[in-house]
């Protein structure tokens, strides 16, 4: 205090300025506030949430150059599904040409949305109860995954339980014994497919399907390559 009176700040100043605003720290899935938990930002509508509330692991958030949040994901305007479609073809082209450790990158990591303006959620509740509590100790990986599977168990989905349990999310590291398993599992030789086969496979997939770290789901695929002027994503999709 009296190194503040020397400087010529008040005691209510210098704790104000230090203080975080609890607005920035709300996490928009669980609506709570927790300074001990790791939070993630998405690159569109600016809201943080809790990388436990959404089942990204610290490493996975070191990796990622930018991250969509489920709402953003979700809205593909059909005025702008011809652009995004262009765009997920350049980067399939510049993964299969190019074949550098970047372009595969940028296509492993595809997450496209068009602008949309920022306006108010009327849904949110305009009162929330800010959980600061500092006791709280910091969530592990187990911790979130079990969490996710009694989530899955409780809707009664099983499989995607069970696919929770027995597989990872997270991006393979490169090593001999990886990519000869990849060499194995995929043939030097592409098959003999064509455009039909490929529209087939993605409408034979539910819509409702789990994205994987693209943010891609079977249903944005369908929207993306309906259409005549959106063939070019469907024919490099085939190579």
């Amino acid at each position: 205090m009296r190194r503040c009176l020397e400087a010529g700040l008040s005691t209510n100043s210098a704790s104000s300025s230090q203080a975080p605003d609890a607005g920035e720290l709300l996490c928009h899935t669980c609506k709570q506030v927790n300074y001990l938990k790791q939070t993630i930002s998405c690159s569109q509508c600016d809201h943080t949430h809790h990388l436990t509330s959404i089942g990204i692991t610290q490493t996975q958030d070191a990796q990622l150059p930018t991250w969509h949040c489920g709402a953003c994901l979700q809205y593909r305007p059909s005025t702008h599904r011809r652009r995004i479609a262009s765009n997920l073809a350049g980067a399939i082209t510049d993964a299969l040409v190019q074949r550098s450790p970047l372009a595969w990158w940028r296509l492993l990591s595809f997450a496209y949305k068009s602008p949309l303006a920022k306006t108010a959620d009327p849904s949110s509740p305009k009162e929330t109860d800010f959980h600061t509590s500092t006791k709280a100790a910091s969530e592990t990986d187990e911790d979130s995954l079990s969490k996710r599977v009694i989530r899955k168990c409780a809707d009664g989905d099983i499989r995607a339980s069970l696919r929770l349990l027995t597989t990872s999310d997270c991006i393979a590291l490169p090593t001999e014994e990886i990519i000869d398993a990849l060499h194995a599992r995929h043939h030097p030789q592409s098959l003999s497919i064509v455009e039909d086969d490929v529209l087939a496979a993605i409408k034979a997939t539910p819509p409702g399907s789990v994205a994987l770290l693209d943010g891609i789901r079977p249903l944005h695929l369908s929207q993306l390559v309906v259409g005549q002027p959106r063939r070019r994503a469907a024919s490099c999709l085939v190579r």
